[in-house]
């Protein structure tokens, strides 16, 4: 089976056997010596790896159900390795862009439970970092901003709150041509979402 497959990715490579030796030995030495196993059949993922988007969308409707725990720490491992981004050379093939959106959108997901999850437990630091991450990517996504923004006034840090504001509609301004919503201007400056 994997030299059909090595003949499929690599033809007319003559000893492909020896190829998928080196990129097993190069991807031990990227991601640490656990990182594949050598079977009866050739190589597979060391565990406990998540390697697939459903895996990582699973765990954050899990966390959701259960609040904390095993899964919050597989979330924060799964957030932490897709805010590491796609490799140039994976994310400039073609078939592959469909995938950068989903990508996106499970980092989004598990960033903004972590976030959450750290500002009810008073860790505010992580949830600033958290959205910070979130925010580095996407400067125009509200709940990123405001769980920023709620976690700077729980620590106090009113101007750093309203720094935020000014920072998220000068940016809704520029990039989309739109205004902020009044409340969450309200929310940086009187720590209330009274509108009126």
């Amino acid at each position: 089976m994997a030299a059909e497959v090595l003949e499929a990715i690599w033809p007319d490579q003559g000893e492909t056997s020896n190829v998928l030796r080196v990129y097993a030995t190069r991807l031990r030495g990227r991601l640490g010596s656990d990182a594949l196993e050598r079977t009866d059949e050739g190589y597979c993922i060391g565990q406990p790896a998540t390697v697939d988007l459903f895996e990582i969308d699973s765990l954050c409707k899990r966390f959701c159900r259960e609040q904390g725990g095993r899964t919050l720490t597989l979330l924060r491992d799964a957030f932490e390795a897709l805010s590491r981004g796609v490799p140039s050379w994976l994310s400039s093939r073609e078939w592959f862009q469909p995938y950068l959106a989903r990508i996106e959108e499970v980092r989004r997901g598990a960033g903004l439970i972590i976030a959450r999850d750290a500002l009810d437990r008073g860790a505010f630091e992580t949830a600033i970092a958290t959205a910070e991450k979130l925010l580095s990517l996407e400067p125009c996504d509200e709940t990123a901003r405001e769980l920023s923004i709620r976690a700077r006034l729980a620590q106090g840090d009113k101007s750093g709150a309203l720094r935020e504001y000014r920072v998220y509609r000068d940016a809704l301004s520029s990039q989309l041509g739109v205004e902020a919503p009044k409340w969450l201007r309200s929310l940086a400056v009187h720590g209330a979402e009274d509108v009126s």
